[in-house]
């Protein structure tokens, strides 16, 4: 068995809405079966699946990208509401100390939700990787991650970040719908279908 870190683009059954984009982890026996039960969980929780992707499995190094992606949560110049509430309401946990980020939860690492197999380079750069207690406790990490920088502006905390994310998500601007519609068709989804 083998344990995966999967993408999900999902909204509550029967709305009207656009999708959001939700990471969960899932345990199986290949990649067909994670997929499998990634649609078993996301019909468990109400929700309509439109797509499904791997992002990580145990025992790969994840590595640090070039640059956080276009859409990072952390860029400053990402527009707001382009993920889902759950996705940014993570980011203030891996603020602070050690100590403040273990008692917040911040202790698994947090992905890039469009390169598989990469952390996600904001929240390196916002936080620090010789400061994430996550990047301690994951033995699935790249050396090379402890020496990541970026010239890409990023947001000074986590919870800013999350401010910024969470602002609009009732009502996306022109430049996030279009954004988000642009992320679903990388996922190979139709984005005709989600009101972006």
């Amino acid at each position: 068995m083998t344990r995966y870190i999967l993408l999900l683009h999902v909204r509550p059954e029967g709305s009207l809405g656009q999708y959001d984009a939700s990471m969960i982890t899932v345990t199986a026996r290949s990649d067909q079966d994670a997929l499998d039960v990634a649609k078993a969980t996301a019909e468990e929780r109400g929700w309509e699946m439109k797509s499904a992707s791997i992002v990580r499995r145990e025992g790969e190094l994840a590595k640090a990208p070039p640059v956080p992606c276009g859409s990072c949560p952390y860029r400053k110049d990402v527009p707001s509401g382009i993920w889902a509430q759950n996705e940014y309401d993570k980011l203030p946990q891996y603020d602070g100390a050690i100590s403040e980020q273990l008692l917040k939860g911040g202790t698994g690492a947090f992905m890039c939700h469009q390169r598989d197999g990469h952390l996600c380079g904001g929240w390196l750069a916002c936080h620090g990787p010789r400061n994430l207690l996550a990047l301690r406790l994951d033995r699935n990490i790249d050396p090379s991650v402890a020496d990541y920088t970026t010239d890409v502006p990023v947001f000074e905390s986590g919870a800013a970040a999350r401010a910024h994310g969470i602002r609009d998500i009732p009502k996306p601007k022109a430049k996030a719908r279009k954004m988000v519609a642009g992320l679903l068709k990388k996922r190979g989804s139709d984005s005709s279908q989600d009101g972006a």
